[in-house]
């Protein structure tokens, strides 16, 4: 797990909230090592996925599934991240 150093991602909106949501922080609780694949159920497209996708593209898969709202079953799109 990264010690205090920025997470690789382009700065924006989003990663203005970092300071308040400790990313860092916030990996460690959720137990993420390098080398997972993580499932995110329906994102909302922000903080957290930012820093997953950013934590796991050197070294791990992530994965949205959405669901669509007229859809009889879920669709999972997948970002491989290598």
């Amino acid at each position: 797990m990264h010690d205090g150093a920025a997470l690789d991602r382009p700065a924006s909106a989003i990663r203005a909230r970092d300071g308040a949501r400790h990313p860092f922080e916030t990996l460690r609780a959720f137990g993420l090592r390098p080398g997972q694949t993580v499932i995110e159920i329906a994102p909302g497209g922000g903080w957290y996925t930012d820093i997953l996708a950013a934590y796991l593209r050197a070294e791990g898969q992530y994965a949205a599934a959405l669901y669509v709202e007229d859809a009889a079953t879920p669709t999972l799109t997948e970002a491989h991240l290598a």
